[in-house]
């Protein structure tokens, strides 16, 4: 899992900000973070305490240094207690200690499947032997976090699964309106041209009728990744509903797009699916439209190629139409 997608909302940031606030208080030290780990070169100051001499802000990146105190705390599956970092040579050159911090507690914080969050840790610009109630106090903040961890981590599952059809592969109906929205406001800010397909298996109900639904659902798979394959890594596939599906194209202008609804609709022509000793002929029935106009809406694209796929299907089905080119526009 690429874990820097997992979104951590502001009310937990504020809980956890809480949190170190709390320990650099009931402590006296000067500071309390929550580091994150950025990639395999720098960690990132999430949360730090609000205490005046503490010389960490929020948002501040650290490079990840051999003789770093986050560094050996990540490393580490439990307590870190440096009590004076001039008495130990490792830590003498290590960059907190370059901004004083001679004497720091602290433990990893972890995703439930193993990987690190990063550190939540106290340090001191003095010698500090951190008392047990201290020691207690940081455990059990840790807790408290991981535990948070292990619910982001669950809901981000959950929302990537909603994301794909349990039958097809395509991504959900539900991500359609949502990613097609950011695409359309990206379309807007930047001037890049979007295009919508939407599909239409010919005749489907006849396919369920007359040789089950299991076929039904081998033909759906077999087409989604048929067309999937056929497609550049920035479109995207979604299964609309039944044996509708529709495709997103970014910086695709209204001839790009078409051809490759062309090329899709030759694509389920050209070979039937084969379902145990059966070969089952498909054609798609699609509409296109172009994303126009300064207020336009994702919902408003859609009914424009949904249009354009009705009067495909008036036409005989296996065909393109095109919203901009249908013929009461001509006028």
């Amino acid at each position: 899992m690429q874990h820097e997608a997992i979104d951590i909302p502001e009310s937990t940031r504020e809980a956890w900000q809480k949190s170190v606030d709390i320990m650099a208080d009931l402590m006296d030290i000067p500071a309390a973070l929550i580091l994150r780990v950025c990639d395999a070169e720098q960690t990132q100051v999430f949360v730090a305490s609000r205490t005046q001499s503490n010389p960490y802000l929020q948002g501040d990146i650290t490079e990840r240094h051999p003789n770093s105190y986050f560094e050996a705390s990540i490393a580490y599956s439990s307590l870190l207690k440096v009590v004076n970092a001039a008495h130990e040579a490792r830590w003498r050159n290590g960059p907190a200690v370059g901004k004083g911090m001679v004497s720091y507690m602290g433990l990893p914080l972890t995703w439930p499947d193993g990987e690190a969050f990063g550190v939540i840790c106290v340090m001191d610009n003095e010698e500090n032997r951190y008392s047990a109630r201290s020691e207690r106090l940081l455990e059990q903040f840790q807790e408290i976090i991981n535990l948070h961890l292990v619910l982001l981590f669950q809901q981000h599952e959950l929302r990537e699964k909603t994301k794909i059809d349990a039958l097809t592969g395509a991504c959900t109906r539900r991500d359609f309106f949502d990613s097609g929205s950011a695409e359309v406001k990206r379309a807007r800010r930047y001037g890049i041209p979007l295009s919508v397909l939407l599909l239409d298996l010919d005749h489907f109900k006849d396919v369920n009728d007359r040789y089950g639904h299991a076929c039904g659902d081998a033909v759906l798979r077999v087409l989604t990744r048929r067309i999937m394959d056929s497609l550049r890594a920035s479109d995207k596939y979604y299964r609309f509903g039944g044996e509708e599906f529709v495709v997103l194209l970014p910086h695709s202008e209204l001839e790009g797009a078409h051809l490759v609804a062309e090329r899709i609709r030759v694509l389920v022509e050209a070979k039937a699916v084969e379902f145990r000793d059966l070969e089952i002929p498909v054609t798609v029935s699609i509409g296109l439209a172009r994303l126009e106009g300064a207020g336009e809406t994702l919902d408003e694209l859609v009914a424009k190629a949904d249009k354009a796929l009705y009067m495909a299907k008036e036409k005989g089905r296996n065909r393109v139409e095109v919203y901009e080119r249908l013929p009461e526009l001509d006028a």
